[in-house]
């Protein structure tokens, strides 16, 4: 009896001592399962500013890309503009070509040879067909530097067999030409013409006294009133008291054909200028779209990891949540 008393009184100490075991390990249990909800809702105030971070990353990624699309699409555009503009040069180039006396002394290594009186000169737009017309075989002189230059070179077209030319002598002394007082409708041939002094000496032998005007009635009133003077329409014609010639020309002069010449080459120039910005402009879209890239790819990598965690905590005090009720 003795001996069944005394293993009944161990028995009951050894169920206390397993009572109070499991009463300590659901004690920390709770203090653990405390803790991983103090720390799951850290998380998940983290994981707001991480969405919230990843939302604005990936919508700067979308802009970058938006913006060098943009850029790309210019950038195309431009290329076109210059390859048409390019070939529109090439064209007009085309038309300044001669094959006569005048492109042979171009291309001789003639001493004196300043070049095409069309590449020499600026004329206003508006008075171009004018002023060529005033010109006439002179639109498509050769400028010499002096006369004994122009003489060599008539020595070497005829030596040769080259053809024929014009040639303006640019040391010419400058002519003493009356200007008559002209109405305000009428302004002379050489005030729209830009060109170095002693070009325009010579230029100005040539045109003389010639005036421009807008038509036909004009240039009748005027040479009636002022038959020493000879006027040229804006169209072209020729009109003095004495000679009219005229008519339709689809051909360009030299002139017209030097001007367009020029204002494709400076749109050329321009357009290659914004092609060149434009390949800057998409080396920087470039760059900001990588840089854009690496920290949307960062702040889903911090998200994810932080989702990662989340699933963890939450296992963690579901497991914890089972050990208390056990």
């Amino acid at each position: 009896l003795k001996s069944r008393m005394q293993a009944g009184l161990e028995e009951v100490e050894r169920l206390k001592k397993r009572h109070a075991e499991a009463l300590e390990r659901s004690k920390q249990a709770d203090v653990k399962f405390a803790e991983l909800e103090t720390q799951i809702t850290g998380a998940s105030d983290g994981e707001v500013d991480l969405d919230a971070v990843f939302e604005r990353t990936d919508e700067a990624l979308a802009k970058a890309e938006e913006h060098r699309q943009e850029i790309l699409e210019h950038s195309r555009q431009a290329s076109s503009e210059l390859a048409a503009v390019a070939a529109r040069l090439e064209a007009l180039k085309l038309g300044l070509q001669r094959r006569d006396g005048s492109a042979a002394l171009l291309e001789s290594d003639l001493s004196g040879t300043l070049g095409s009186l069309a590449q020499l000169v600026k004329v206003e737009p508006k008075w171009q067909t004018a002023v060529s017309a005033a010109l006439g075989t002179a639109t498509e002189a050769i400028a010499m530097s002096a006369a004994k230059d122009a003489d060599e070179a008539l020595a070497l077209l005829k030596e040769k067999d080259l053809g024929r030319a014009s040639m303006l002598v640019a040391d010419a002394p400058e002519p003493e030409i009356p200007m008559p007082q002209l109405p305000d409708y009428v302004v002379y041939a050489i005030d729209v013409v830009q060109a170095d002094d002693g070009v325009k000496n010579g230029l100005r032998s040539v045109l003389g006294s010639t005036v421009l005007v807008e038509d036909l009635a004009a240039a009748r009133k005027l040479t009636a009133d002022f038959p020493q003077v000879t006027a040229v329409t804006a169209g072209g014609d020729v009109v003095s008291a004495w000679l009219t010639s005229g008519g339709s020309d689809s051909k360009p002069s030299l002139i017209e054909v030097q001007s367009a010449v020029d204002e494709a080459e400076t749109a050329k120039v321009k357009v290659e200028a914004q092609v060149q910005r434009l390949k800057f402009e998409m080396a920087k879209a470039d760059s900001a779209l990588v840089e854009a890239q690496k920290k949307n790819d960062a702040a889903l990598e911090r998200l994810n990891e932080s989702d990662a965690r989340m699933t963890a905590l939450a296992e963690q005090i579901n497991s914890h949540a089972q050990e208390s009720a056990a």
